[in-house]
């Protein structure tokens, strides 16, 4: 079953920045929320960095139904 909300979440740092981190995941756990993390300044030197819009993109099949549905 798929969850009918979906959340993307963006933050510099998941230490610093990832707000209600645990109910989100909680949520996401118990398949009542799809739930996508980006955390921009996480990842080491030199790789590219992830944010919000990189995970639509990845997602945008998904997200183009879900907006279409509407």
């Amino acid at each position: 079953m798929t969850p009918d909300t979906t959340l993307y979440f963006g933050c510099r740092s998941a230490r610093k920045d990832h707000h209600y981190h645990s109910e989100w995941e909680s949520y996401a756990g118990k398949q009542k929320l799809s739930y996508h993390v980006a955390c921009s300044r996480d990842g080491p030197e030199g790789v590219k960095r992830m944010y919000v819009r990189d995970l639509m993109q990845k997602d945008a099949h998904d997200v183009w139904s879900m907006l279409g549905q509407q």
